[in-house]
């Protein structure tokens, strides 16, 4: 959405720009009608919908000189006092108009509109790594080696002795999403079903850049946060959803690049595929792209 209200350049203190090594922020600070108040906010700071199976989000607005940066939050003032006006909660002061103050900052994931991506965790997604060390093990006598993969022997693993893998620690978090994109649109829905049918299972192809089986989901938590929306914006009608409730979807993955259906052999410390004597691997398989699609 584009922003056409004045700038405030008569009021010192309220544009500028902070630049420092790790960090960079500018404010603007603008003349709003007091009518628009709520329709600017919202314009400034963006905001994300549900429609049908489409995930939209307004952007929030960039910094009209700095473009990397974009809103992150506001603050108003009256100016022009008018009147006192009665409401439920008491009294109120009405100004012809108000004096919002943007605040800019670098946000920490990929700004982009709809259409310009083809899956939705290439936007609104911080994606941080670690290395690290997974400490594996399993029930003596569970699984063996499978000869087919080139094991010297299929000998059953013989002691529940632990496995020190070095791995990929992944830390995805997923920005504002509507709560009837993930839980969907039944009444008292509270089930996250596309992403909680995927906890400890493996990629069943490749993904971001991880091989098949190479890539394990292990944990998902929902963060309430609470966004300014438009109040014609309702993510599923006739359920009674509050438009501004969203979530931060925090995931953790395991990376790692020997695959987690592998394991060394004692003799030779290479890595070969194991299984249970029917022949079952240690974890399922499932699409790591559908845990991003909307709960139907």
């Amino acid at each position: 959405m584009s922003v056409n209200y004045p700038i405030a350049i008569e009021e010192p203190g309220f544009n500028g720009s902070y630049m420092e090594p790790n960090r960079c922020s500018a404010t603007i600070t603008y003349i709003v009608p007091e009518n628009e108040l709520d329709q600017a906010v919202f314009t400034f700071l963006g905001f994300s919908y549900r429609q049908g199976s489409a995930l939209r989000r307004v952007l929030p607005q960039r910094h009209p000189y700095w473009r990397h940066l974009h809103a992150v939050r506001t603050q108003e003032h009256g100016r022009a006092f008018r009147q006192k006006a009665n409401v439920l909660e008491g009294q109120i002061d009405q100004y012809d108009a108000r004096l919002v103050t943007v605040y800019y900052e670098a946000l920490p994931f990929q700004v982009k509109a709809d259409g310009t991506v083809t899956a939705e965790y290439q936007r609104f997604m911080r994606k941080l790594y670690h290395p690290a060390v997974e400490i594996y093990t399993l029930r003596a006598g569970t699984f063996i080696f499978d000869l087919a993969d080139g094991a010297p022997s299929d000998a059953p693993i013989a002691a529940d002795l632990p496995f020190r893998l070095p791995i990929i620690e992944w830390e995805w978090t997923w920005f504002q999403v509507p709560r009837s994109w993930l839980f969907g649109n039944a009444a008292g829905a509270s089930v996250a079903t596309n992403l909680m049918n995927r906890l400890e299972t493996v990629n069943d192809m490749a993904f971001e850049g991880c091989a098949t089986k190479t890539l394990r989901l292990t944990s998902c938590d929902f963060e309430e946060v609470y966004t300014p929306a438009p109040d014609l914006i309702v993510d599923a009608p006739g359920v009674g959803e509050q438009p501004w409730l969203r979530y931060n979807v925090h995931l953790k993955f395991k990376y790692n690049p020997e695959g987690w259906h592998k394991l060394p052999h004692p003799q030779t410390m290479a890595f070969y595929r194991i299984k249970t004597s029917g022949g079952n691997e240690p974890f399922l398989t499932s699409s790591f792209p559908n845990m991003f699609l909307a709960v139907t």
